[in-house]
């Protein structure tokens, strides 16, 4: 999912992505798996933790895109 996807996403969405990426790294983790997969989701996280908080900065967290 590019940056331009994450903003049109709605924030339920946003959150939920976020828990999964963040307990899929967990579980990579855990088996000490520092993989392709584990960078890419850590960039994910990133990524996302990026667009819930420019959300909430600008008073955006509730809304829905007019797009969506």
């Amino acid at each position: 999912m590019a940056l331009e996807d994450l903003k049109k996403a709605d924030y339920a969405k946003l959150l939920d992505m976020l828990a999964q990426h963040t307990s899929d790294v967990m579980t990579l983790l855990k088996d000490g798996s520092m993989s392709k997969e584990y960078f890419a989701k850590k960039a994910m996280i990133r990524l996302l933790m990026t667009e819930i908080e420019r959300r909430k900065d600008n008073g955006e967290a509730n809304e829905v895109p007019e797009n969506s």
